[in-house]
């Protein structure tokens, strides 16, 4: 995975970051997207687990784990200690043994106001584990990280995306 390091010449937009604005003016296709997502009967995740990062809110107070990274050394992977994931977290799926699945897990702590990811997470054994990961701060532009690493892309798992919250 690379460290991104040749995406310092991108630029770093604050719409990568901020939230969507109150009353924003919305395409007029939108009722029909929302629609054919169906997200009414598919909360949280619509069209089910497949292929789409879950992104939980966590504090201090959910449980705390030091994953084993399998790309520790070779990449710089670190969540900078632990990471609280809450008990009912699941990770994308699907995982597919032997190949080039993502299996991504992201958290957003708001007591350390950290956003913490790992990539190829598994908690087969009752712990998480996975391949990399990495921290970066909430308020931060999502390309600079805390400690580890993001995407491949060098940005943090997460940024950009719509919440559904926000749908």
């Amino acid at each position: 995975m690379p460290t991104g390091a040749w995406c310092n010449r991108c630029p770093r937009r604050r719409y990568l970051r901020g939230a969507i604005p109150a009353n924003p003016v919305l395409d007029p296709s939108s009722a029909a997207i929302i629609s054919a997502a169906n997200l009414a009967t598919n909360v949280p995740r619509a069209g089910g687990p497949e292929w789409l990062t879950p992104i939980y809110r966590t504090t201090n107070s959910d449980p705390a784990y030091d994953p084993p990274l399998q790309y520790a050394t070779a990449w710089g992977c670190s969540v900078g200690g632990s990471i609280h994931i809450p008990d009912a977290a699941t990770r994308e799926l699907p995982q597919v043994p032997n190949s080039d699945w993502d299996g991504w897990i992201a958290v957003v702590n708001t007591d350390d106001n950290t956003v913490k990811a790992i990539w190829r997470a598994d908690k087969s054994t009752g712990s998480w584990r996975g391949a990399c990961a990495g921290s970066y701060s909430l308020h931060g532009n999502g390309f600079t990280p805390l400690t580890g690493v993001g995407t491949g892309s060098g940005s943090q798992m997460g940024v950009g995306v719509i919440l559904f919250s926000e749908l």
